[in-house]
C-alpha cells in the first residue's frame, strides 16, 4: 500500500479538481498536481530499498525530497536521514555493508565520487531526477575552452550545489544567477567582460578567469519557474550577442514543474477568494507556485492541514518567517483555490479537503453573504 496515495484525491480528480462543499462554496484544484514522475520513481527505489534490505543501515545523504511528510515517514521506516552538513563525516562513520541513498536531487560531484570509490554499485541507491541528470549531461556536452556557464537557480539549493560542482568540470567561471533581480547585473557583466559589479558570493573560478570574449552556457535548476526561465534565456542570449559572444541555452526546465505551473495559473485565472499552496518550505517548485498565487488572491502556503483554523491559520512567508494570520479566510468566501508542487504527496492535500469539509461552520448553511451584499471584511492581524 502507498501511503502518500488519497481516495478524496482521487476522487477530486475525477471530479476535474472542483470539491463542492455545499452552501455554494467549493474547493479548486488544478488539473495536474502533487507529485512528478522523478518523486514518484525516486520513492519507489527507497521503498524498495527497505523491503529489500534485510537489516542492513540505510544512510540517505540528504533528505530525499523537501516534503517533511515524507522523509518524516522514511526516517520512522529506520533510514537515518543525514543533513547535508553531516554527510561527509556520516559517510566516514558508515559500515561498510551499509546501503547508501543519493537523493532526487543529486549530491556535489566530489561527494558522488567518494560514494563510488568507497561502495559498490549494489550498495548505492541512486534517486537522482534524470531531468537533473539531463542538465549535468548537457554541460558535459561543451566542447572547448574559456566558458563561462550560468546557473539559473537557488543558491542555498542542494540541485544547484550537485549541478555547481559538475559545472566547474566545464567551465573556468560559474555564476549563480538567483532571479531576474539578479539579471540586469548579469547581462552587464556578460556584455563589459567583467564581473566586478557582480555579488562575489555567487561567483565560483577555477584556474585562469576565462577571456571576455569566451563562450556562455546557460543551465537552471530544473525547478524554477518557467516564465522567469524564458526571460533569462532571452535577456542571456541578447547580451551575448551585444558582446559577440557565442551562447548556448539548456531547456533544462522539468516538464512536470511547467505542466504544474501552468495548471496552477488555470486555477487563478477563475479568482479564488483565497488560495492555499501545500508542500515542505524547502521546496523550490513549491516556492513557484506561491509566487504565481499571490498575484491571483491571498495566498497562504502551509505544510499540511494542521496549519488551519476557522479563524487563524499559521504559514510560511518565503523570504521572511513563519507567520499566523488571523482572519485569513474573507467573508462570504465561495471559492478557495489549493496548489500543490511535485514534491507534495496526495495524502497532505486530501488531509486539506478533509478539514474543509469537516468544519460546522460551513455545514447546511446557505449560499454565502458576500462582501458586495453587505458583509464588510474585517482586518488582517497577525496571531
Amino acid at each position: 500500500m502507498n501511503p502518500f496515495q488519497d481516495s478524496d484525491v482521487e476522487q477530486a480528480r475525477r471530479h476535474d479538481g472542483v470539491v463542492s462543499l455545499g452552501g455554494g462554496r467549493r474547493l479548486l484544484l488544478p488539473r495536474v498536481f502533487g507529485f512528478c514522475g522523478g518523486v514518484v520513481h525516486a520513492l519507489a527505489q527507497l521503498r524498495r530499498c527497505l523491503s529489500t534490505a534485510g537489516g542492513q543501515p540505510i544512510r540517505l545523504l540528504g533528505p530525499v525530497i523537501h516534503n517533511d511528510t515524507v522523509n518524516e515517514h522514511f526516517r520512522a521506516q529506520g533510514v537515518t536521514i543525514l543533513s547535508e552538513a553531516e554527510i561527509l563525516t556520516g559517510l566516514e562513520s558508515a559500515g561498510a555493508g551499509d546501503l547508501v541513498v543519493i537523493p532526487a536531487f543529486g549530491v556535489p560531484l566530489e561527494i558522488e565520487t567518494l560514494l563510488r570509490r568507497r561502495y559498490p554499485g549494489a550498495q548505492i541507491i541512486d534517486t537522482t531526477c534524470r531531468d537533473v541528470r539531463a542538465v549535468w549531461m548537457f554541460m558535459e556536452s561543451l566542447t572547448g575552452p574559456g566558458w563561462t556557464i550560468l546557473v539559473h537557480g537557488k543558491a542555498d539549493h542542494p540541485e544547484t550545489r550537485a549541478t555547481l560542482s559538475r559545472a566547474l568540470q566545464r567551465a573556468t567561471r560559474v555564476v549563480v544567477v538567483p532571479g531576474l533581480a539578479a539579471l540586469e547585473s548579469a547581462c552587464r557583466a556578460l556584455r563589459e567582460g567583467s564581473w566586478a559589479g557582480y555579488p562575489q558570493t555567487l561567483i565560483h573560478e577555477r584556474g585562469s578567469p576565462p577571456p571576455a570574449s569566451g563562450p556562455v552556457a546557460l543551465v537552471q535548476q530544473t525547478t524554477m519557474l518557467h516564465s522567469e526561465t524564458l526571460a533569462l534565456g532571452a535577456a542571456v542570449t541578447a547580451a551575448c550577442c551585444q558582446a559577440g559572444r557565442h551562447s548556448q541555452l539548456a531547456n533544462t526546465v522539468c516538464r512536470a514543474t511547467q505542466d504544474r505551473q501552468d495548471a496552477a495559473v488555470e486555477v487563478c485565472r477563475q479568482r479564488p477568494d483565497a488560495m492555499l499552496v501545500v508542500g515542505g518550505f524547502g521546496s523550490s517548485n513549491t516556492a513557484q507556485l506561491h509566487r504565481l498565487a499571490c498575484a491571483a488572491a491571498p495566498t497562504y502556503l502551509v505544510q499540511n492541514a494542521a496549519a488551519l483554523g476557522a479563524e487563524t491559520i499559521t504559514h510560511w512567508v518565503p523570504g521572511a518567517a513563519l507567520q499566523c494570520t488571523r482572519p485569513w479566510l474573507p467573508p462570504g468566501w465561495r471559492t478557495v483555490g489549493i496548489l500543490a508542487g511535485a514534491s507534495c504527496p496526495a495524502s497532505d492535500v486530501g488531509a486539506v479537503i478533509r478539514w474543509f469539509r469537516e468544519q460546522p461552520q460551513w455545514a447546511d448553511q446557505g449560499a454565502p453573504t458576500t462582501a458586495a451584499d453587505g458583509a464588510e471584511p474585517g482586518p488582517t492581524q497577525r496571531c
